[in-house]
């Protein structure tokens, strides 16, 4: 299946960008990105949430849709990225 194949080229390169490192542990899930990062964060008991917002000539000027649904749902503190 190609989201396998996806999934596992991904995995591979975050797990190279860690170079080893032992804080930090990859996953790679799918769903609904707004949705499924807050889930992810949940179980695995996140403090903080990083999200990237949009370029500011996007149509949602000072969020992405995605960065606006994480941080309506998260349980834990969103920093949005510009």
């Amino acid at each position: 299946k190609s989201e396998n194949h996806l999934t596992a080229k991904i995995m591979a390169r975050l797990e190279a960008v860690a170079a080893g490192a032992v804080d930090i542990d990859c996953k790679v899930t799918t769903g609904k990105p707004g949705v499924r990062i807050t889930e992810v964060a949940r179980e695995i008991g996140a403090d903080l949430i990083i999200v990237g917002a949009h370029h500011p000539s996007a149509v949602d000027y000072f969020m992405g849709s995605t960065a606006a649904r994480v941080a309506r749902r998260a349980h834990c503190s969103v920093l949005v990225q510009r």
